[in-house]
């Protein structure tokens, strides 16, 4: 076993002092001036499904797309292991150019990218939705206001 020299082990000298100021001056915005945005907060914009899943909906015979739009949703929610999906959908998808394989693996790989983007807007619940319109209350409030007893 080779001799440690206990010395070079110690901590070196650390010296007590107060760092320099700069020269420079201090630069404060007034709140709510104008707020930078971190490119980390940025949300990239929702991938339209829509074409995708259309494109491949296209290319597998509509008797098979029940067996492949189910087995996709119980893969999805965690129903299916994959060995289970593949050996449903992998017949599916069989074919001599790919295009099946590469219209799905878009489709799925676009769904998974929605998973980290902002929720699109839902719009106001059709409970909560207003009973009338902005123009409508407008008129309203132009109308000459009713006179009790008025006959």
């Amino acid at each position: 076993m080779p001799d440690i020299d206990p010395a070079a082990l110690s901590r070196p000298s650390v010296t007590l002092s107060t760092p320099p100021l700069s020269n420079k001056a201090i630069v404060v915005s007034a709140p709510g001036a104008q707020k930078i945005t971190k490119s980390s907060q940025i949300i990239p914009a929702r991938i339209d499904l829509e074409p995708l899943y259309t494109a491949l909906k296209s290319t597998i015979p509509s008797d098979q797309w029940l067996v492949y739009k189910e087995s996709t949703t119980q893969f999805l929610i965690g129903r299916l292991n994959q060995t289970e999906y593949s050996s449903r959908i992998d017949p599916i998808l069989a074919s001599p150019t790919g295009e099946k394989e590469h219209f799905h693996n878009q489709l799925i790989a676009a769904i998974y990218g929605n998973v980290t983007r902002e929720m699109p807007d839902q719009g106001l619940a059709p409970g909560l939705a207003p009973t009338t319109s902005l123009s409508q209350d407008k008129a309203l409030s132009r109308r000459p206001a009713m006179r009790a007893n008025e006959d």
